[in-house]
């Protein structure tokens, strides 16, 4: 472990961010004065803002991780300073620095998040959710980010929640698609695309809010970090 300090206090400033970032997890899992020292050196980096951004996270994560009673008071420090209505500057770090390749697997793949389901699915008209191809382009990170963290905050058009009463009985919540005269045809969170006669509907009430849920809490913050990464680019 001391042998790994040295060489990261000596090369750090040679590597690439990918690397420093594996370094900054292995300093965090080593309980020794040399890495809290280390720690401390960037965590003082970071507070006067000439640390890379997309290191941001990693340090945070291992300060914390770390255990050292002065690393944990910088981190507090550092957190206390951060004050955003949105919410992203109090999760600091997922801006910048995330890894797009793992982005995707986390978007095609993930169970809890299930974002493939509502975002890519087959196009806007078999979908609960945007279409997120090529977002980036008219899309910045802060954007796409605060989507993730809080989807209400900004909606986009055409998506926001529509309730259906039923007068047979029973709700459903989801996103109308299409509609004619006699009949609509309605998509639900769960993902069925269903048509309904008009005449069986009791209410209809649109909801200023997302069907999705925030992703603080589904997804890590490092998958969120790579899943911003991702949306970003994606093309």
């Amino acid at each position: 472990e001391t042998l790994f300090g040295n060489h990261f206090k000596m090369n750090r400033s040679k590597w690439s961010v990918a690397e420093k970032q594996v370094g900054l997890e292995l300093l965090g899992g080593m309980q020794t004065e040399l890495s809290a020292e280390i720690l401390s050196d960037i965590m003082v980096e970071l507070q006067q803002g000439t640390l890379d951004s997309k290191l941001e996270l990693d340090v945070l994560s291992a300060s914390e991780k770390q255990g050292n009673p002065g690393l944990k008071s910088l981190v507090k420090n550092y957190r206390q300073t951060l004050t955003d209505s949105r919410g992203i500057n109090n999760q600091p770090g997922l801006l910048q620095g995330g890894n797009a390749d793992r982005g995707r697997n986390i978007f095609d793949n993930h169970v809890a998040g299930q974002c493939i389901r509502c975002h890519d699915a087959g196009g806007a008209d078999k979908q609960v959710g945007p279409e997120l191809k090529g977002i980036g382009k008219t899309r910045d990170r802060t954007y796409l980010l605060e989507a993730l963290l809080n989807p209400s905050a900004t909606l986009a058009e055409g998506y926001a929640l529509t309730m259906i009463g039923l007068k047979a009985g029973g709700s459903h919540a989801g996103r109308v698609v299409a509609e004619n005269s006699t009949d609509l045809t309605f998509i639900k969170v769960t993902g069925e695309t269903v048509r309904y006669v008009k005449s069986d509907v009791m209410t209809r009430t649109v909801v200023k809010a997302s069907s999705m849920p925030p992703m603080l809490g589904i997804l890590t913050p490092f998958e969120l970090r790579d899943l911003v990464e991702f949306l970003v680019t994606w093309e």
